[in-house]
């Protein structure tokens, strides 16, 4: 073989595997391109997930939060009851029973926004402190009504006694339990 022969197969050998290097090469970093670009894509993923997680999880506190809002306003409503004047001109006794109901009413609305949330069990809870606390309200309605006649100086209170003393225990322990079950549903934060 002469030594221009040597020196083509040489050239060709070089050319040839700078070929098969470049093929290679570019190969491996097609595939690797492919790679980083799925877990981009699948970080991206994972974080919107995690970005909606944690929005879902705002929308269920705000709407614990507003239930539980609607039930200490309702509870302040007892309160406004019980320590008005048991005469039924008393325009105090008219206002609280006003805003008992306007509260009630409230109750209802939040608790349905509770139930749509969910989950079964805050549902469940949500539905349960709502009844209790509206129960309580009408029990002391309930037995004020039944007094035909008050003392001019009676409360509310005076007449209720504590024949609502049932309704009450339940309406403060479903309370307790709604927060108990929110709370838990949420990781701990209320």
């Amino acid at each position: 073989m002469s030594a221009t022969s040597v020196a083509l197969v040489s050239a060709g050998g070089a050319v040839l595997g700078a070929i098969a290097g470049g093929v290679i090469t570019g190969l491996t970093t097609t595939r690797n391109t492919r790679i980083q670009a799925q877990s981009q894509r699948e970080g991206e993923r994972i974080a919107r997930e995690h970005g909606q997680l944690d929005k879902h999880i705002e929308i269920r506190r705000a709407a614990y939060t507003e239930l539980l809002h609607g039930v200490t306003e309702l509870s302040e409503c007892w309160a406004s009851i019980l320590n008005a004047p048991a005469a039924d001109s008393s325009d105090d006794l008219r206002d609280a029973l006003t805003a008992a109901r306007q509260a009630a009413n409230n109750v209802k609305r939040r608790t349905i926004v509770v139930v749509l949330e969910g989950p079964p069990l805050v549902a469940e809870m949500a539905g349960q402190c709502s009844s209790d606390a509206i129960t309580y309200l009408q029990a002391i309605l309930r037995v004020y009504q039944s007094n035909t006649a008050p003392p001019s100086d009676a409360t509310v209170r005076d007449i209720v006694g504590d024949r609502c003393d049932q309704e009450e225990d339940a309406a403060h322990s479903s309370y307790a339990a709604f927060i108990r079950t929110a709370r838990e549903t949420l990781g701990g934060h209320l």
